[in-house]
């Protein structure tokens, strides 16, 4: 027997109940019962498929990208692929949702002010891993840092381009589709693994996969608190610049 909830509450009825004992609305009956169950059923079924379209979408986005770099001999030609395709598999993949769902990605401005001066400490505080981690690495396995100047259209595109197209992409779009699925903190590290796969998969994977997956953490734990993604945008401009800027120090 389907369990029934209660139209307006949302609680669960017990067997035979014919008004919600919280709120005191009639309970659903009948066909009322089955259209939920179908209704209910039909929305699972587009959430999940929407999650394999947004997460596998995004991985042969990745792979094919590397592909195209190495064919090419061009890592900016590579980015640019794997990042048009994982922008159309998850815009693809808000599509298949409830109509509005790609609008809805977009999250909404920030209920406090300071959750956007929030996200300066957090980018200076996700470069901070970044430069503790790699001199770990230097120091454990030798060698010198090789940072060189770093090209101005590479640099514009990381400062000016990155922090609004990566954090739609993965704090917008493919948290909101997997929100859909399953708690927001499946959603943060699911998110945060792919956004460390997605830097990781140039050739650096040990070097940058950890840093990146708790930056990752990091910028989903402001999209957590503030429901936007307006302060993780801050942070990771933050980030990205002050690390263009160190590089060229």
């Amino acid at each position: 027997m389907a369990i029934r909830f209660c139209p307006g509450c949302g609680v669960s009825l017990r067997s035979g109940a014919r008004f919600c004992s919280e709120c005191g609305r009639p309970a659903p009956r009948g066909r009322q019962v089955v259209a939920r169950d179908a209704a209910e059923r039909r929305r699972a079924e587009r959430s999940t498929a929407a999650v394999a379209v947004a997460f596998g979408g995004v991985l042969v986005a990745l792979v094919l990208g590397r592909f195209v770099a190495v064919a090419a001999g061009s890592e900016l030609l590579g980015l640019a692929a794997s990042t048009l395709l994982m922008l159309a598999a998850a815009a693809g993949a808000c599509g298949m949702l409830a109509p509005g769902s790609l609008r809805a990605s977009f999250a909404s401005a920030p209920e406090r002010g300071s959750d956007l001066l929030l996200g300066v400490p957090v980018g200076l505080g996700c470069l901070a891993v970044a430069v503790g981690y790699t001199e770990l690495l230097r120091a454990g396995f030798g060698g010198e840092a090789e940072v060189g100047e770093v090209p101005v259209v590479l640099a514009a595109g990381a400062v000016l381009v990155a922090p609004f197209v990566e954090e739609w992409l993965f704090r917008g779009a493919l948290w909101h589709v997997m929100a859909e699925l399953a708690h927001p903190r499946a959603a943060l590290l699911t998110t945060s693994l792919l956004f460390a796969l997605a830097h990781g998969l140039n050739g650096g994977f040990v070097l940058e996969c950890p840093h990146r997956f708790l930056g990752g953490l990091a910028l989903g734990w402001l999209r957590l608190r503030s429901g936007s993604l307006l302060p993780g945008i801050v942070a990771h401009f933050v980030w990205n610049a002050a690390a263009i800027g160190l590089a060229e120090a």
